[in-house]
């Protein structure tokens, strides 16, 4: 929650966030905004099921006008054509 405090309420218009593939999973997976996954749920289910590719990069846009209780990504894309892993069931 601390993290996503900061991004939401940071001065900048554009914040570089840089880590590991489980930690934005589970970004996502709690505060992707209910009307994303209205609008593209199939997407919206793999962004939030699996991982990126090593070196991926994927944009989110925030608003922060929701505040930490709404949801706030209200938009997720893979730049550069980043691509989804998902995992093995065993």
């Amino acid at each position: 929650q601390e993290f996503m405090s900061q991004l939401l309420y940071s001065p900048h218009d554009c914040t570089i966030v840089v880590g590991h593939s489980l930690f934005f999973k589970a970004l996502v997976k709690t505060y992707l905004s209910k009307e994303f996954i209205q609008h593209s749920p199939e997407f919206a289910k793999q962004i939030a099921n699996s991982k990126l590719q090593n070196c991926g990069i994927m944009r989110l846009e925030l608003d922060s006008s929701r505040g930490m209780q709404g949801k706030p990504i209200v938009d997720a894309r893979m730049v550069l054509g980043t691509k989804l892993i998902t995992s093995k069931k065993k």
